[in-house]
């Protein structure tokens, strides 16, 4: 073989090896991201890139720089076009409220380490099967990791319906069946929201009593009147009245905790 048909045939060689290297590391880096857990990260564009919807804030979501509630005196307005874009986009399951509700609690809880959201459900004797009902519920707790705040998220439809508004009340005492002889604190709050319509509860540890009180079906061999709980979710979360009203609970968990 001449001197230039052994070069040809090592540079050849050379490359045959280069690629079998290349397509064994993807092979291997295939295989291990087969193995690791899905995260995904919804990334929220910049205002100049959102589309233009109804009543929603035009400023970047960037500028948000504060993210303080307990100096801020409204939402900001990142926190309110996060919402926005999932009530547009999302399809009608409480599921698409999830990221926006645990964004909002941990803004309210600040960057302590003190307390952690959880995504639970119930015990699987509770959480009979049902294609359009998912039980799930969000949890704060401390670091012992005893509930200090619950709630129960579902969606905006359930507000215009008896049958709906009659079961979330009753899902959300269960929870506090379960959760509230844990509590460290004084008062176990409880959010049940439907969309972003809110209604507050209220455990008190020592009595174990619930507000508000419980309202039993008229005619339990009847059906429930269009307008039973008719107005009992009746703040806006995301409204003046809301952010308010979310002050003073985090404020009360807060105050509590710190008396502990």
């Amino acid at each position: 073989m001449g001197q230039g048909a052994a070069q040809e045939a090592a540079l050849c060689a050379a490359r045959s090896q280069a690629g079998l290297s290349q397509h064994l590391s993807s092979s291997r880096m295939s295989h291990t991201a087969s193995l690791l857990p899905l995260l995904v990260v919804a990334h929220v564009p910049r205002a100049s890139a959102l589309p233009v919807l109804p009543h929603v804030w035009t400023s970047a979501l960037h500028d948000d720089t504060r993210m303080s509630f307990s100096t801020d005196t409204a939402w900001p307005q990142g926190l309110c076009t996060i919402f926005e874009i999932f009530r547009q986009r999302g399809k009608p399951f409480a599921n698409r409220y999830y990221g926006p509700y645990d964004k909002l609690l941990n803004y309210c809880f600040g960057n302590s380490f003190q307390y952690f959201i959880e995504l639970q459900s119930p015990p699987s004797d509770l959480n009979l099967p049902d294609t359009v009902d998912f039980e799930r519920f969000m949890v704060v707790f401390n670091v012992n990791r005893c509930p200090v705040l619950i709630a129960e998220i579902k969606d905006d439809g359930w507000a215009h319906r008896a049958d709906l508004r009659f079961k979330a009340d009753d899902q959300i005492r269960r929870r506090y069946d379960a959760m509230l002889g844990n509590c460290p604190l004084p008062r176990l709050w409880g959010l049940s929201l439907l969309g972003t319509s809110l209604r507050v509860y209220c455990g008190t540890v020592t009595t174990g009593s619930i507000k508000p009180n419980f309202v039993p079906r008229p005619d339990p061999s009847r059906i429930l009147a269009p307008d039973f709980l008719e107005g009992a979710w009746d703040i806006d979360i995301l409204s003046p009245e809301g952010f308010n009203k979310m002050k003073e609970i985090i404020m009360d968990v807060l105050a509590a905790a710190a008396a502990l």
